[in-house]
């Protein structure tokens, strides 16, 4: 219920990240899919005015749009958010938990260069942030179609076409542009 306590635009263009879905309330979640489907929350309370005798029912809105990332591996169990995210999920094989407790042995015993690995982790974030808003069309969103089995296809359709314009924006110095300056997605995207 604490979402609602926020400003009206707190946050607005926002990264919410949840360390654990499955401790959340339902009332949490709703919240949430709210937040990010209709790209705003309502309460009503009372507060008192200082000029009004009486208390008074007050209106909160909070705002988006906002993006959520949110951490469980029990993913099918939140059904209502599978068609307003992306999953991603964690390997738990065996051969993964191996690949990583080797790496930790390699940082303990010195054969990771960690000063190596934060000028790359530095060097990532500088290229972000060589990422500039643009406008993009796709001149090939009309011929992109979902199968027929495909559950919730009018949110899952809108959620495919607003992920092509991110991997043009990924290669926007590779992109050519219309008259306008708009960046023009390519087959690859």
């Amino acid at each position: 219920s604490s979402l609602y306590n926020y400003g009206e635009y707190y946050f607005c263009n926002k990264i919410i990240c949840l360390e654990d879905l499955d401790g959340l309330a339902p009332e949490a979640l709703l919240a949430i899919r709210e937040l990010m489907s209709k790209g705003s929350i309502t309460s009503s309370t009372t507060a008192k005015d200082n000029n009004a005798a009486l208390p008074q029912g007050i209106k909160r809105i909070v705002r988006g749009p906002v993006c959520v990332m949110g951490c469980t591996t029990r993913g099918y169990l939140y059904e209502d958010n599978e068609n307003r995210s992306f999953l991603i999920s964690v390997d738990e094989s065996e051969e993964q938990t191996s690949k990583i407790l080797q790496y930790q042995a390699d940082v303990s015993s010195g054969k990771i260069d960690l000063k190596k690995q934060l000028q790359t982790k530095t060097f990532l974030q500088n290229c972000m942030r060589l990422i500039k808003p643009m406008e993009i069309i796709n001149p090939y969103a009309a011929q992109i179609h979902l199968p027929d089995e495909v559950r919730n296809k009018r949110r899952l359709y809108q959620q495919f076409q607003q992920l092509v314009p991110q991997i043009t924006l990924l290669h926007q110095y590779q992109r050519k542009k219309d008259a306008l300056g708009r960046l023009i997605t390519e087959l690859a995207d």
